[in-house]
């Protein structure tokens, strides 16, 4: 069965932007309605600076853009293929698939990572949507985490992609600001992982890592699997 493509690489025709500002103003995570009227923000802005704008206009007394971030992401990181995060596959037989926003500067997402030989071991197959918190850019340049999680997207294979992020989050103070690899990373790659931080900042309102999506739509923040 052919994979629906990705919120990334996905067009859309998106609703008159009043509409969709006035969806996003009146969100209300209590309504019946929620889940469909999140996701019609979702897919319905012209691209990620639109819809980062339209979350920052959801009320905060009710945490509708915390938890409509949470609902996008887990429905949007279910269409990811494997080839557009870092995956650490299940040994043997997969019996399920968290995909999980981490930090590899965040301590407790390095508590997390060292859990995953453990959840692989058990037929559970993390995908990680590398994420960093702090700014990609300072003075208009790249910041080194901009740059560290750039070359770990662009790794050449699986395994290298997964090799970078071990050592990346192995080391966390060291490459907070410290550039991992002194080959010139291709504009393409900075590109993605700038994309990724938008994204990144509309599924985390809050910036907490790790957030842990379960295939059932339950979201978990911290850096244990129950």
């Amino acid at each position: 069965m052919e994979k629906e493509p990705s919120r990334l690489d996905q067009p859309q025709q998106p609703p008159a932007s009043n509409s969709l500002e006035n969806i996003a103003r009146n969100l209300n995570p209590s309504s019946e309605n929620f889940t469909e009227q999140c996701m019609q923000i979702g897919v319905g802005a012209p691209d990620v600076r639109a819809l980062l704008t339209l979350f920052s206009i959801m009320p905060v007394h009710n945490e509708a853009a915390t938890l409509c971030g949470h609902t996008f992401a887990s429905k949007s990181l279910q269409s990811f293929d494997n080839d557009d995060l870092i995956v650490y596959k299940a040994i043997g037989e997969e019996k399920s698939v968290v995909n999980v926003l981490s930090d590899y500067t965040c301590s407790f997402c390095a508590r997390f990572h060292n859990r995953i030989p453990e959840l692989n071991s058990n037929g559970v197959t993390v995908r990680i949507f590398p994420y960093g918190r702090a700014d990609y850019k300072v003075n208009g340049q790249p910041t080194a985490i901009a740059q560290n999680m750039a070359t770990a997207m662009c790794g050449s294979s699986e395994q290298e992609k997964a090799q970078i992020f071990n050592d990346l989050i192995s080391n966390q103070s060291l490459y907070a600001q410290k550039v991992y690899s002194q080959n010139e990373i291709a504009d393409n790659c900075i590109q993605k992982a700038m994309t990724y931080k938008l994204f990144g900042d509309i599924f985390s309102r809050q910036r907490q890592t790790p957030l842990i999506f379960h295939p059932d739509g339950f979201v978990q923040i911290g850096d244990a699997l129950t």
